[in-house]
């Protein structure tokens, strides 16, 4: 479209009202509108909703993002407090005996070449600690009255529930295939894929991305939905989720907010955490505050990631994971040696499960949940989402047109009113 210029309006007659400098006025008006447009169409078209393929492509992206701002190795020490407080939504009773009163609790966080190791005071008692363990080969929970030990087959997700509160605090959301950004925004991807055919409610998920906040939207019935906030200023790390639903039998509206901070080598560390609402009627209050972060080179000894490094009453309940249902190790005496040794014979690989009934025969089945979650983490999808690129220019082409629009509309308005008034 052409814009009227100075010569559309014709030269000003001798005496006329309407001399040049109410031409140059309009076209003047028409400048400001044009430059306040400007000023305004990036705010107005900054935050671009994706959706369908478009969205798949940027939750894929955003998984690659975090992977790339991850830093392996080294040593890391963490130590923190831990609040916690249940109580009954307004206007509801719940016993006493069944809610947490308020407490703040410690726990310490170590790491060194893959090992790590975890430790938490024990609500409701300033003398007992539970311990977890990775040392590569296997994991370890030891709490104060049991013990557990775990095969290595979906580490992350297991050692999430391991860490207690702090756990809760560090995973995208407390569920398998969501331990961190990267793990939660391809199951998304695949749980996206899982809901559309023959499903009663399809989910529906939006991605729109602002001033370096990824914000994903995810619809997943008539009365839920959930959203996560990624700032891919701070390594694309989980800064805030939000999870409503008002089924009748749910009633969910829970809110986490999340801080870094970075240590000595550069890795972004959580350093504070604040999660409140109310599911089911329970209200509940948890905080998380960092006292100390150290990194680098800090020498921790291996011991410290061993068995050997806890004092283990003998005689404690003891389980061992490796098995499905778990092989009671220990409960109060001696293991059943006969039953311990065909198991640890057995050949299981780690998409497999042993059985063992009360004769003491073995059955080993496929591990279908784990082959099945397994297949879903290595399913690759494109490394960047071309269909989010080849929209990157539409805001630009969109504003620039409007103004364009805006300042012909002006401009043959004023020429308009100009011949109202007896210009030529």
């Amino acid at each position: 479209m052409l814009l009227p210029t100075i010569s559309d309006y014709g030269t000003p007659r001798p005496g006329s009202r309407f001399s040049s400098k109410h031409i140059w006025a309009g076209l003047w008006s028409q400048i400001v509108v044009s430059l306040v447009i400007l000023v305004a169409a990036p705010g107005i078209f900054a935050e671009q909703v994706l959706s369908g393929e478009a969205a798949m492509a940027m939750l894929e992206h955003i998984a690659l993002g975090y992977e790339s701002h991850q830093r392996q190795g080294g040593e890391l020490h963490i130590r923190g407090k831990l609040f916690q407080h249940q109580f009954a939504q307004e206007g509801y009773e719940i016993p006493d005996d069944q809610v947490m009163a308020p407490a703040w609790r410690t726990f310490e966080y170590f790491e060194k070449n893959g090992k790590r190791r975890y430790q938490e005071q024990q609500y409701g008692s300033e003398n007992e600690t539970g311990y977890s363990l990775d040392n590569n080969e296997k994991l370890v929970a030891f709490w104060p009255r049991s013990l557990r030990t775990y095969p290595l087959h979906n580490e992350d997700y297991k050692w999430s529930r391991l860490m207690g509160d702090y756990g809760e605090c560090l995973v995208v959301k407390p569920k398998l295939g969501y331990e961190n950004v990267a793990t939660a925004m391809r199951s998304l991807i695949v749980e996206s894929e899982a809901h559309k055919a023959g499903a009663t409610h399809p989910w529906d998920i939006t991605v729109t991305f602002e001033e370096g906040i990824y914000k994903i939207r995810v619809v997943f019935s008539k009365t839920g939905w959930e959203t996560f906030w990624i700032d891919a200023t701070k390594g694309y790390n989980l800064i805030k989720t939000t999870k409503y639903d008002d089924h009748p039998k749910i009633l969910r509206d829970v809110t986490k907010q999340l801080q870094y901070v970075q240590d000595q080598t550069g890795r972004w560390v959580l350093s504070a955490a604040d999660i409140s609402g109310y599911s089911r009627r329970v209200g509940v209050v948890r905080k998380m505050e960092l006292l100390q972060v150290e990194a680098g080179e800090l020498n921790l000894p291996e011991e410290l990631f061993e068995l050997s490094s806890l004092d283990i009453p003998r005689g404690i309940y003891t389980e061992d994971h490796h098995f499905s249902p778990p092989l009671i190790l220990n409960k109060g005496g001696t293991p059943d040696i006969d039953y311990l040794g065909p198991l640890l014979e057995a050949n299981i690989t780690t998409t497999q499960v042993a059985k063992i009934d009360g004769k003491g025969d073995i059955a080993i089945a496929d591990h279908h949940a784990y082959i099945e979650h397994e297949a879903a983490k290595t399913e690759q999808h494109p490394r960047r989402p071309a269909a989010a690129n080849q929209r990157q220019w539409q805001p630009f082409i969109t504003w620039f047109v409007l103004v364009l629009l805006m300042g012909g509309i002006i401009s043959v308005l004023i020429h308009y009113r100009l011949k109202r008034r007896g210009h030529p």
